[in-house]
């Protein structure tokens, strides 16, 4: 009994662990820290699948690349924030959400100057072909390449920017799939407890994977490999997995309201504790990252 009091209580000292108050040069926004409500950026390498890994008590916070990877041109600022305030009211089943939406999923591979390649997920945001990923997945990145469409076409890409800040990342295909159709976002300011929530990914390599759920929580505070805080996180049940990194976070209308990037688990694996990076921070990333 003493043990799991003293195991609780170092749990809780990790989890109320905050960083300084994101994004650097704007407002403060007030910290909204509270009990159960941080989560610690994995600090340690570890595991079977070399994820990084941090213990909170009896399980851990894992970012969702470095899944085993599968076998086998700047655009003004202006222009890549008015493409993701797009909104689109199309999709009214989960078939239809899936069917609309899988065409602007990627696989994107990064290689180290170890010959290590780590694999995440990204997708379509605009008409140029731009990918958002998460920061984590193209760390440390000497090439990337990602996988595309029902053909698993492999194409070269480079990054185009990287704010580890808000673990938003930006990837550049080196050249134009007419197959990859671009994927709204919605405004995260609006995802309610409950919601209707879809994932599609790529975990442990295996690509287009659908997951559904609901919104289990907001205004989560999630940490970035910078160890900044990141508000508004996006709390859900559907499964994520290593892989999923970096892929959409949907809501039941097909529109981008997160990018996975975090889950927590005792077992490496989903146990129904996944978190979202939300579209408020990730416009503002893509914007910042265009402008530089």
């Amino acid at each position: 009994m003493s043990e799991d009091r003293d195991r609780s209580q170092n749990t809780m000292a990790t989890e109320l662990d905050g960083g300084s108050d994101w994004p650097p040069g704007e407002s403060a926004r007030p910290s909204r820290r509270r009990r159960g409500a941080g989560l610690l950026h994995p600090g340690v390498r570890a595991g079977l699948i070399g994820g990084l890994l941090v213990v909170l008590g009896g399980g851990t916070v894992q970012l969702l690349d470095r899944s085993p990877a599968a076998p086998g041109s700047g655009v003004p600022a202006a222009e890549a924030d008015a493409a993701i305030r797009r909104e689109d009211t199309r999709p009214s089943t989960l078939r239809d959400v899936y069917t609309s939406s899988v065409t602007g999923v990627v696989l994107v591979e990064a290689r180290t100057a170890s010959g290590a390649v780590q694999s995440g997920s990204g997708f379509v945001i605009d008409r140029a072909g731009r990918v958002v990923t998460n920061a984590h997945v193209v760390a440390g990145a000497e090439s990337v390449r990602v996988r595309v469409g029902p053909d698993d076409a492999i194409v070269a890409a480079r990054v185009s920017g990287a704010d580890e800040d808000t673990d938003v990342a930006v990837v550049v295909p080196e050249r134009r799939v007419s197959s990859l159709r671009p994927l709204p976002l919605a405004d995260s300011r609006s995802v309610r407890v409950g919601d209707q929530v879809a994932a599609i990914g790529n975990p442990l390599g295996i690509g287009r994977t659908f997951t559904t759920g609901v919104v289990s929580a907001v205004d989560r505070d999630l940490h970035a490999p910078s160890g900044e805080r990141i508000a508004g996180g996006i709390q859900t049940d559907a499964a994520l997995n290593p892989g999923n990194s970096g892929g959409p976070l949907l809501d039941a209308r097909g529109r981008v309201i997160g990018i996975a990037s975090q889950i927590v688990t005792p077992s490496r694996g989903s146990v129904g504790l996944g978190f979202a990076i939300p579209t408020e921070v990730v416009r503002r990333s893509v914007a910042r990252i265009a402008a530089a």
